[in-house]
């Protein structure tokens, strides 16, 4: 009797194979290879007939299923022996956008690390990358993928350990569990890190408020904000670090709205920007919030006075306040920065690349670069920044593409709560973080 196997999926569905694939084949045959999972069951009609059921682990579209079968072989000779084979994968980012969103789970892979790499060389890949097609280039331990002038590297192992996976990037910056941490940050800080002015509890330790504050009111928001003459009263207090942007928002402190504001502020006239700040601090438990153009006068053609006085001690204001929020992601005061996050918009989990012979890596899911994303976002594009990132003793960087924390003792992000660094972040700051990018990213 001739030996047959007649190999099918189960279902298709716009390109994609579905969660499991069938095979028949004669009774005394030998299973045929096959990259899946299987379990032979017993046909009841024919004992001479087995059924193969194969389980597969990831939904996968038609083009990431198909550069599993690719080897060394579709290479021209004229490339380097550690890269075993190159694949246009999609036309351009739409098309590799779409299929995450169909269900591909190598394609919200592949997408995410093009946007953290992208973020971390300040530049959106939605935006610049619309025509250019999706590379992939495959070596033994990786590869990269590239889309326009945005090449990451990704890094892959030969089995993976889901207890070994970093914690989440949330797609919503404005979620209760990066306030949570947020919380653990400061207070660890606050309470054992020397360096960093721990012990500074008491009124008499602690600094004494700028000339003019906002008091953002109760924690749960029954209050608006409002201006605060200081008098010199002592209090722990968060500053802003903030990009004013070519928009120039029009509401500043002034002469006119000087008595007007100690009444109150209504916090839904403010610029998101502003309006994010103050809930920050409402969910930090800090009562006072200092931002530059509400808290000193603006200077005018006939009067500058305050701006003179003010600016002159600019420096000890950010040197003495308990945390510095800085709105990393803004380009001006109207974008706000408890924002969405497009590279976190899907659950990642790590999906195995094959190759023609059933071997492969795990594809991890990648990490955004604390430093390069931070050092090449709109706010750190701002001359003045320079100063506020250098004398604040604590910074709260709500970045493109997720939550960092620096202070004198450690490194840490929303997905890394522990820390990335545990040095002097004065001795490693410049190519520090959790992956490093050409644009380039690898995953952790």
């Amino acid at each position: 009797m001739a030996r047959v196997c007649l190999m099918g999926l189960l279902e298709i569905r716009r390109g994609f194979s579905s969660s499991k694939a069938v095979g028949l084949y004669l009774s005394g045959s030998t299973v045929p290879p096959h990259p899946f999972n299987s379990e032979i069951f017993s046909y009841p009609q024919a004992a001479e007939i087995h059924l193969i059921c194969m389980t597969v682990y990831e939904m996968r579209c038609s083009s990431c299923n198909a550069i599993a079968l690719l080897d060394s072989k579709s290479l021209p000779v004229t490339f380097p022996n550690f890269i075993k084979w190159e694949e246009s994968l999609y036309d351009s980012f739409e098309g590799l956008d779409a299929s995450a969103a169909e269900g591909c789970e190598l394609c919200r892979l592949w997408r995410s690390y093009l946007i953290y790499g992208a973020a971390a060389s300040g530049v959106s890949i939605e935006v610049s990358a619309t025509r250019n097609p999706i590379i992939i280039k495959k070596s033994n331990t990786g590869g990269w993928i590239s889309c326009g002038q945005t090449e990451v590297s990704f890094q892959g192992r030969s089995t993976h350990n889901d207890s070994s996976q970093v914690g989440q990037i949330h797609y919503n910056a404005a979620v209760e569990e990066n306030f949570s941490q947020a919380r653990r940050w400061l207070r660890n800080c606050v309470d054992s890190h020397p360096k960093c002015g721990a012990g500074q509890s008491s009124v008499d330790s602690m600094a004494i408020l700028p000339t003019r504050v906002i008091d953002v009111g109760p924690l749960d928001g029954s209050q608006e904000p409002r201006l605060l003459i200081s008098d010199g009263k002592r209090a722990p207090y968060i500053s802003l670090s903030h990009c004013w942007g070519g928009s120039q928002h029009t509401y500043k402190l002034s002469h006119d709205t000087l008595l007007t504001w100690q009444q109150g502020i209504p916090l839904a006239s403010l610029p998101r920007t502003f309006r994010d700040a103050v809930h920050v601090t409402r969910k930090l438990e800090q009562r006072y919030l200092w931002i530059d153009s509400l808290c000193i006068i603006q200077p005018t053609p006939d009067d500058d006075s305050d701006w003179q006085k003010e600016g002159a001690v600019m420096g000890d204001i950010y040197r003495n306040s308990i945390c510095n929020i800085a709105a990393t992601v803004a380009k001006n005061s109207h974008s706000g920065f408890l924002t969405e996050r497009p590279g976190a918009r899907y659950l990642l989990r790590p999906c195995k690349l094959r190759d023609i012979n059933n071997k492969g890596i795990h594809v991890l899911p990648p990490q955004p670069n604390f430093s390069e994303i931070v050092d090449n976002a709109p706010l750190n594009r701002r001359a003045w920044v320079l100063q506020e990132r250098m004398l604040s003793p604590r910074i709260l960087h709500w970045a493109p593409e997720g939550m960092f924390w620096q202070c004198t003792k450690t490194w840490a992000s929303e997905d890394v709560p522990d820390g990335l660094i545990y040095e002097d972040p004065g001795v490693q700051r410049r190519g520090s973080g959790s992956a490093s990018s050409k644009t380039t990213l690898a995953a952790a």
